[in-house]
């Protein structure tokens, strides 16, 4: 058994200077070491070129920039405002040139990408995900929910998105090619705020974290059917899954990672808590690299900075 430090190793803290109040979500670029970082209070999206070990461009003009997902095959940054709604599409091969701009009625959030449609999805408002073109960024169509949609999940073998709506008390199950939602799973008693979720595409299991009570809970992706229940750092706010490893990091604002061993379905447990920083509570896991990424952000007189880690054997 590995010593739990040798989970997870820091190599390196990447500083980022003049970047204020809180940080959302992260996308990289693995082919060029590149993370690109939302500065939600900052109104920016910092760059970062992790091989040189520091933050190279900021780039302005975002109102609370919440998701953020940079698109390999094409080249396209696809930044979501909560301030506004707007989700502007970039083009990082051209500078960085805006391609187009889309108006939402509000809270433009988490973003995921398709790559067996080439498609887009943006949680945003009341209760919605639009499905657009990767390209273009042009919305073909969009999916209705109850609620508003935090983190979501393609599930690639039943072709579905599970979605955490935690205003609704539930997990939502829905069909982005008939724009429909087709089930759903309630909470677990007493357990609320689900924000943070990832999915083992080959098990089919989607792992879903809440803050009241600090809890990561195992869900069978065709039946929703509870599998496990753990106890889990507080303020969860990002979860990966290491298919390589079977492994899950859960990044949350207490100021710690804690990873858990899921290689053995009915057997899960905690293995490591790594300890990282308070309020840092997002991250990203780049997969071809082993590297996960973890967001600190301002406080006092400690500027804001990335934490990276290194996986372990």
């Amino acid at each position: 058994m590995n010593a739990p430090a040798a989970l997870l190793t820091l190599v390196t803290t990447i500083p980022l200077p003049g970047v204020k109040g809180r940080i959302d979500h992260l996308s990289a670029d693995p082919k060029r070491g590149q993370v690109f970082v939302a500065a939600l209070g900052n109104n920016s999206v910092e760059i970062v070129d992790l091989r040189a070990g520091k933050r190279i461009r900021s780039l302005s003009g975002f109102e609370t920039p919440q998701g953020v997902l940079f698109i390999v095959k094409n080249r396209r940054l696809v930044v979501a405002n909560g301030g506004n709604g707007r989700v502007d599409v970039l083009d990082a091969a051209a500078d960085f040139r805006p391609l187009t701009r889309l108006h939402f009625k509000s809270d433009a959030d988490n973003i995921r990408f398709d790559p067996f449609t080439d498609e887009v999805l943006v949680g945003y408002g009341d209760g919605a995900v639009a499905i657009l073109d990767a390209g273009s960024g042009v919305e073909r169509r969009h999916i209705a929910l109850p609620a508003h949609p935090e983190s979501f999940q393609l599930l690639p073998q039943e072709r579905l998105l599970a979605i955490n709506l935690p205003d609704a008390g539930e997990v939502a199950v829905a069909d982005p090619d008939r724009m429909q939602v087709v089930a759903h799973w309630p909470n677990p008693q007493g357990q609320s705020t689900n924000y943070a979720m990832a999915v083992d595409p080959e098990l089919g299991r989607v792992f879903v974290a809440y803050r009241k009570p600090a809890r990561l809970s195992t869900f069978d992706a065709k039946s929703g059917k509870l599998l496990s229940n753990l106890e889990l750092c507080g303020d969860s706010d990002d979860l990966f899954y290491d298919l390589d490893r079977k492994r899950l990091y859960a990044v949350c604002g207490e100021g710690f990672v804690d990873i858990f061993d899921e290689s053995s379905p009915g057997r899960e447990r905690r293995i490591a808590r790594i300890p990282t920083a308070p309020s840092a509570r997002t991250g990203f896991f780049v997969r071809e690299s082993g590297r996960l990424i973890v967001a600190a952000p301002a406080r006092g007189r400690r500027e804001a900075r990335l934490l990276v880690f290194k996986r372990g054997p």
